[in-house]
């Protein structure tokens, strides 16, 4: 989802009465019954639709800041698959409010968007911010165990390491390259090594 702030019209200072105007005018212009015989009800739909989530966003996460971050409530949609939400309340928090906690459901949400590094270092800092946490500890230990290759993972990272004195290739390259050969080979009507 775009900034909501931004979908609204609006900067992160406006007022209460400010958001309701901006919602207001947009419901207006954008509703699609006003488009209801035109080839633009569709994109009005869509549009109602951002339109109505960003103002909701806006709303809760003002409320919430009135009563503090709930990090429950964000567990709860990070379960239900609603990253977007979660991560929209998170963003919500100030810098200077920021916990092990919050760095580490940030780590969740980056490592179901697929941010391993992003997803690493988020849990590096909970783990950081509380080293007595197993739950955190367990995240960023497993994360980094896995990136290493331990505990039947994939070793991402670049075995051009100078201490290792090896090609330039990640173990992933590896196999794209070879998926390519493959290919190439059926295209060209040549031999490859599965058909030899």
């Amino acid at each position: 989802m775009r900034d909501p702030y931004e979908v609204l019209g609006i900067n992160q200072n406006a007022t209460e009465e400010e958001i309701k105007n901006a919602y207001r005018n947009l419901a207006k212009k954008y509703h699609p019954d006003n488009y209801s015989d035109s080839n633009m009800h569709g994109y009005a739909t869509e549009k109602m639709k951002e339109i109505n989530e960003a103002y909701d966003t806006v709303m809760n996460s003002r409320r919430r800041g009135s009563r503090g971050c709930d990090y429950n409530e964000i567990r709860n949609l990070i379960r239900n698959n609603r990253m977007n939400e979660a991560e929209n309340i998170l963003n919500s928090v100030s810098s200077s409010n920021r916990n092990a906690e919050w760095y580490f459901l940030r780590g969740t949400i980056y490592l179901n968007y697929g941010w391993i590094n992003d997803a690493e270092n988020c849990f590096k800092t909970a783990v950081s911010y509380e080293p007595e946490n197993a739950e955190y500890a367990s995240a960023y230990n497993r994360l980094k165990n896995n990136r290493r290759g331990d505990n039947g993972g994939y070793n991402t990272t670049n075995i051009n390491d100078p201490s290792s004195g090896c090609c330039t290739c990640s173990s992933c390259d590896v196999c794209t390259g070879l998926m390519c050969a493959d290919c190439c080979c059926e295209c060209m009507g040549g031999d490859c090594i599965r058909c030899i």
